[in-house]
């Protein structure tokens, strides 16, 4: 059986800019507010000129949601608000403190708790 993986984008600086919404909220973030927060810092991350379709934004998510970095408030509905989990919280802090054996060390507890494909 193959592993399916999420056609998105796996940017590092994208994912690191959209775990920081949900690090910083620290509770359930909604679709709008999601679009507009991310769009305004990948504008000053040089990564976008210009708004984009608001499914875009909501893409960035999924490989943070795959690897159990955040979760759906609604897990049957993939539009319901969503939320960084305790494990994101560890994977958003190693990045921003740039410690790799950390980031490995939570990447590994991501591929031994949850289910992939």
């Amino acid at each position: 059986m193959a592993l399916i993986i999420p056609k998105n984008n796996a940017d590092v600086e994208t994912l690191d800019a959209t775990l920081k919404i949900y690090y910083e909220a620290d509770n359930w973030v909604g679709n709008p507010t999601l679009i507009d927060e991310l769009s305004k810092a990948l504008h000053v991350l040089g990564k976008e000129d210009e708004r984009k379709e608001p499914q875009s934004y909501t893409k960035k998510t999924q490989v943070l949601g795959y690897f159990g970095f955040i979760t759906w408030e609604d897990l049957l509905n993939n539009q319901s608000r969503r939320k960084i989990t305790d494990l994101g919280k560890k994977f958003y802090e190693a990045r921003a403190s740039r410690n790799t054996n950390e980031i490995i060390k939570v990447l590994i507890e991501s591929l031994q708790n949850n289910t992939f494909g």
